[in-house]
């Protein structure tokens, strides 16, 4: 396709060359100006400015579960800014967690993906952070010994998880660091999962 568009402009081109008696300008002068052009078209294409990836960063990622026998109730609450380059969608969650209240949305839009991909948040650069805070339900997986909560999360500085269990229910591992007030410290994992029992299923 590109030899075909430069031969192209070359006969293109060289219909200007030629007037009612035959060539109106030397021929090398026309290749001179047809090199020329060429070479600014070039020019001007690499000077166009690449651009920058977006850098930014989550300090702080809260998430509150209550778990129930079907599912279980969530609520979530990040904070964070864009530190340089283009604004570009920050990839949050999982198809598996279903919004079901924007509490408060602050620096930004949230975007549900067209390829269900799952949620997004869409940074506006002119302000100095963004935040979010949401309630959401997701339905746990079961295997043979236990049932799973498990979903994406975008990666954060701090995370901290508070859960809530039903009397029946104890966890088959902790999801994280436990603390003193009996909430859990998480690394920075693209991953949030909570395994559980039912104790009166255990034998």
């Amino acid at each position: 396709m590109k030899v075909v568009a430069l031969l192209s402009m070359v006969c293109t081109a060289s219909l200007y060359a030629l007037g009612d008696e035959g060539i109106s300008i030397p021929w090398s002068e026309f290749k001179d100006l047809y090199r020329e052009s060429i070479k600014r078209e070039l020019t001007e294409q690499a000077a166009a400015p690449a651009k920058e990836p977006q850098i930014y960063s989550i300090h702080e990622a809260r998430y509150k579960l209550r778990i129930g026998g079907a599912s279980a109730e969530g609520e979530v609450f990040l904070s964070g800014k864009v530190i340089s380059g283009e604004a570009a969608p920050i990839p949050l969650f999982s198809p598996e967690v279903v919004i079901t209240q924007i509490i408060n949305v602050a620096g930004g839009t949230l975007l549900a993906a067209q390829d269900e991909s799952g949620m997004s948040f869409f940074p506006d650069r002119s302000a100095p952070e963004f935040q979010l805070t949401a309630a959401f339900m997701v339905r746990p997986q079961e295997d043979i010994e236990s049932r799973v909560l498990s979903f994406s999360i975008p990666p954060a500085v701090q995370n901290s998880l508070e859960l809530t269990l039903p009397s029946n229910y104890r966890l088959a591992g902790e999801p994280g660091v436990a603390s003193a007030d009996g909430s859990y410290h998480l690394s920075a994992s693209r991953r949030l999962t909570v395994s559980y029992v039912d104790i009166e299923g255990v034998a």
